[in-house]
């Protein structure tokens, strides 16, 4: 193993190995530890963790860095050491707080220390006036600087970064027309990271001093873009507000967009009202469909409109807000209003009602479509629980039916029955078991007419109470052909 003694104090070089290893793009840091002074880290293409520690040195003032490296690392990993000890004197050097020593302890045990180690070159002085003594970190400076040649500088990367996003917004103040000043204020920042990108890279693609230079040239594109586009903001907001002016009495003559027009007298413009003032600008004058700008229209004038049109009939599903109302009249004829009070303009939009239906949305038909689809469902629904609930209903009374044949048959039977023991009765019948079994007799014609009626109909349901009458009847001659007395 060997150690790289550096003339500088212990924590000096802890926080340049921190600071060298925050910036590097080429060695990831995997663990730290503050207390005991030691860094493990990793090297893309080498299996294996590297350990750098930091401990004192043999002189007063100085440090002693030691770098433990993959047993399987090879030359690549010996490289690697090397390097590490170069990075850590630059970055020291930067900071101005190290003066190189000209021993190195080299220190190697093959049988308690595995690893391999490279012993590396000694750094040359430099820092505060070759005073080893303490130095002031600088920190800004060390993120500017960019030691490690196989990576791009982090101030170049950020310096095209924000010249690609001022291009962007160049390209959209065409349309924005945002203010000058924005455009100014990213025009700075962007030229002020490509100037401290330049002057920190090397030259050539390694550094990315040519993508600071690129980043230049797109930072002086958007700055032309951004403020083209301000300056057609300004020119066509000074236009709208010249438009606007009510002081200046030429101000409607210049306008291309506002003259005197006649107002439709056929078609379905003829629909809408005619305004009190027509100046403005016919778009479309169609049968079927009509928009017109009037210009020079306060808010005065636009209630007054507002209510002949409402007066003329265009009231059905209505929708009015402040400077905007459509509606429909009896025919179905569609009037759209939109008021701009700032510029004095009315938009005026008439549509025949097969036009208006044929303008709408896919949205709002499929919207229609599935209202209607909906009802239908539902219709059916209501529909199959009706059907259900009849078929229920007349399940039941077919049930009711049954059970009356049933008790129809069991009450003949009876019948039978009881006249046959009658029948069968000795001689010398009483008066008053002649008369008994006389009304019986008759009651049981009765009733057998009444079955065959009842029977013959159907079994209506109102029949039902004459039914349950006869059944009553029936069992008070049961009961009085009970009570005689048949003991003769």
């Amino acid at each position: 193993m060997a150690d790289q003694i550096y003339m500088a104090s212990v924590e000096s070089t802890y926080a340049a190995m921190e600071q060298m290893l925050q910036f590097s793009a080429v060695l990831d840091v995997v663990s730290r530890n503050a207390d005991e002074r030691t860094v493990t880290f990793s090297v893309p293409g080498i299996n294996g963790l590297f350990t750098a520690k930091v401990a004192e040195g043999d002189a007063a003032g100085s440090s002693k860095v030691t770098v433990t490296a993959p047993i399987d690392g090879g030359d690549k990993a010996q490289e690697s050491v090397a390097k590490f000890y170069k990075d850590l004197g630059d970055q020291l050097m930067v900071q101005g707080a190290v003066q190189s020593a000209p021993q190195q302890t080299p220190v190697f045990d093959a049988q308690n220390q595995p690893t391999q180690t490279f012993q590396a070159p000694v750094p040359a002085a430099a820092g505060n006036g070759g005073n080893p003594a303490q130095g002031t970190k600088n920190k800004f400076v060390a993120m500017l600087t960019d030691t490690n040649t196989g990576k791009t500088s982090v101030m170049a990367i950020a310096a095209a970064v924000v010249s690609a996003v001022f291009l962007i917004f160049g390209f959209v103040s065409l349309g924005m027309h945002p203010p000058v000043v924005v455009g100014i204020i990213f025009a700075v920042v962007a030229a002020v990271l490509c100037a401290l990108a330049y002057t920190k890279t090397q030259p050539g693609r390694e550094h990315g001093r040519m993508l600071t230079v690129v980043a230049a040239g797109v930072t002086v594109v958007a700055l032309t873009l951004s403020l083209v586009g301000a300056a057609g903001g300004s020119k066509s907001h000074g236009s709208m507000k010249e438009a606007s002016s009510s002081s200046s009495p030429s101000s409607s003559d210049d306008d291309p967009f506002c003259k005197p027009i006649s107002w439709p007298s056929a078609g379905v413009g003829a629909k809408a009202p005619k305004p009190n003032s027509l100046k403005g600008y016919v778009w479309t004058d169609d049968a079927d469909y009509v928009n017109i700008k009037l210009c020079d229209v306060d808010d005065a004038a636009y209630t007054d409109y507002l209510n002949k049109v409402k007066d003329s009939g265009f009231v059905e599903d209505y929708k009015s807000t402040s400077g905007d109302y459509s509606a429909k009249d009896s025919e179905g004829n569609f009037i759209d209003l939109t008021f701009f009070s700032s510029l004095t303009e009315l938009d005026v939009t008439v549509k025949s009602a097969e036009r208006y239906q044929n303008d709408l949305s896919e949205k709002e038909k499929q919207e229609e479509e599935a209202e209607a689809k909906k009802k239908a469902e539902e219709e059916a629904k209501n529909k199959a629980e009706a059907e259900k609930a009849a078929a229920e209903e007349a399940k039941k009374a077919e049930e009711e039916q049954k059970r009356l044949a049933e008790e129809e048959k069991k009450l003949k039977e009876e019948a039978a029955e009881k006249q046959n023991t009658q029948s069968n009765a000795a001689n010398g019948v009483t008066p008053d078991v002649k008369e008994a079994l006389d009304g019986y007799e008759t009651f049981m014609n009765k009733y057998c007419d009444f079955m065959e009626k009842y029977a013959k109909e159907g079994r209506p349901a109102g029949m039902l109470t004459d039914y349950l009458e006869m059944l009553n009847e029936y069992t008070d001659y049961t009961q009085k052909l009970s009570n005689l007395d048949q003991s003769a």
